[in-house]
């Protein structure tokens, strides 16, 4: 919860990086190998963006959407986002069963 509070707090910072989940952090565990994690949002027109080490298509208006499978030995998401200004790291973890 902190984590996520000193997101919200630092959102002025460029590059400013709103992040969400589908499903959310903390949810019931998922199924390796049958469950897709949607990570969506907002950032700065312009930011590049990277989920996971692959590149993320951002819109004109900083809208973002990458789909991609948890397993249990990669359970969590990890969003990179840069622009001309700096950069921010932003981790979601989730718990993942067999």
């Amino acid at each position: 919860m902190l984590r996520i509070i000193r997101e919200i707090l630092n959102l002025d910072q460029s590059p400013g990086i709103y992040v969400q989940t589908n499903p959310p952090v903390n949810s019931n565990p998922v199924k390796e190998g049958s469950y897709l994690v949607e990570v969506f949002g907002w950032t700065e027109p312009g930011t590049l963006l990277r989920v996971n080490g692959d590149a993320v298509d951002v819109n004109e208006q900083g809208m973002f959407l990458y789909n991609l499978n948890l397993t249990r030995e990669e359970n969590e998401v990890v969003i990179e986002a840069e622009n001309d200004r700096g950069n921010k790291k932003i981790v979601r973890s989730f718990v993942v069963n067999e």
